[in-house]
């Protein structure tokens, strides 16, 4: 995930979007207000914790399958 917060790219967006990655610009999402973003934020950190955990769970069963 990548948050730009720079209000130059909603106001003008051809202007300032030219200078980014086809594939960023691809996947931006614009957001007037703060509940849409704390929402996506909350389910991109709970997702990436779940999968952390798996991980160190996966990781733990190969240590002791090891040995």
């Amino acid at each position: 995930m990548m948050m730009m917060a720079d209000a130059r790219f909603v106001e003008q967006p051809a202007r300032y979007m030219r200078g980014i990655s086809r594939w960023i610009r691809s996947r931006t999402v614009y957001h007037n207000s703060w509940s849409p973003v704390a929402t996506q934020l909350s389910a991109f950190v709970v997702g990436h914790h779940a999968d952390a955990k798996v991980e160190k769970e996966a990781q733990e069963l190969e240590d002791i399958f090891a040995d």
